[in-house]
């Protein structure tokens, strides 16, 4: 027997028939779905879908002047710029995360059930993961105050 667990659809949750669980998906905008073989599988799926993941993108001249921030002159070379986000509709309720470094390269992922604090700082675990071992210079960017202080007051 299969499970289908639709973390993003018409109706979310564990289907034990592909016909009940396409209901849900099919022509859905972003649909997340994804079979299994035990109900225990598909129900840690819809605990931690983890969409995302790292990837390269493009820069456009105009995205690149218009909308992504400067970054100092101050900063060398060396120094690895940090950007991250992360929220959640709902607390809890479905939500993500986002990283951005200064060479354009990107981190996402999202969960079904979480908070909003607990994205904003998955965001940032998520960039360190990465950096970790890097002896260059971190500059972080966040805009919860809840991160920062965690880091800042050593929460």
């Amino acid at each position: 027997m299969k499970f289908y667990a639709v973390a993003t659809g018409r109706k979310t949750g564990i289907f034990t028939t592909w016909p009940e669980a396409e209901r849900q998906v099919k022509g859905f905008p972003g649909a997340k779905y994804k079979s299994f073989k035990t109900r225990a599988d598909a129900l840690a799926f819809l605990e931690n879908p983890a969409y995302g993941k790292r990837k390269k993108t493009k820069r456009t001249k105009a995205a690149s002047t218009s909308s992504a921030p400067t970054i100092p002159e101050a900063y060398t070379n060396e120094t690895i710029v940090v950007y991250t986000d992360g929220g959640a509709i709902g607390n809890p309720g479905p939500g993500g995360y986002g990283v951005v470094f200064k060479n354009g390269e990107t981190l996402c992922g999202g969960f079904n059930k979480t908070t909003n604090n607990r994205m904003e700082l998955l965001a940032v675990i998520k960039a360190l993961e990465v950096l970790e071992g890097t002896t260059d210079p971190i500059i972080l960017h966040s805009d919860s105050r809840y991160v920062i202080n965690g880091i800042t007051k050593g929460w």
